[in-house]
């Protein structure tokens, strides 16, 4: 291909629309994300628990005040309205209970990897939630700490705040 057509092939790619791209690609969400702004979905940074719990000041579209169930909806009842950095300290447990406060803890973090815009987190926020309610819903141990394993792995990716 020659200089003129490849230049001619830029230009036509730069007048697509965003809107024309395919939401895989452009990872753009019209909600779903604090303030309805856009996440990106490139790297596997992340920051673990105890960051977030040691770093409030650092979280970007979550409160430490705000309830678990404002964000995740399948929250067992008995956790609805501890917030999110109490959910930062919850140990585990038998049964669907303890799998229940293992995947929160790492939610929580998840959660606010997948919103900060300087990291790079495999999940976007959507994900995040939406995976937690079904596992949370399904009622099923094995289920629940599959994800809490799977989400811990990512927080552990590496810190860069």
């Amino acid at each position: 291909m020659n200089n003129r057509a490849r230049l001619a092939a830029l230009a036509a790619a730069a007048a697509i629309p965003l809107a024309l791209v395919p939401a895989g690609l452009a990872n753009a969400y019209s909600n779903g994300y604090p303030d309805n702004g856009y996440e990106e979905v490139t790297g596997s940074q992340g920051c673990t628990p105890g960051y977030w719990k040691n770093h409030s000041s650092a979280w970007q579209g979550y409160a430490p005040s705000q309830s678990l169930s404002s964000v995740f909806s399948a929250t067992p009842a008995a956790y609805a309205s501890t917030t999110l950095l109490q959910g930062l300290s919850f140990g585990g447990g038998n049964g669907v209970d303890g799998a229940s406060r293992i995947l929160l803890r790492a939610a929580v973090a998840a959660v606010l990897n997948a919103a900060h815009d300087d990291v790079a987190y495999a999940f976007t926020s959507t994900q995040v939630i939406s995976r937690v309610n079904a596992a949370l819903a399904s009622g099923n141990r094995s289920t629940i700490l599959t994800l809490a394993t799977e989400l811990d792995v990512a927080n552990n990716g590496g810190c860069t705040l």
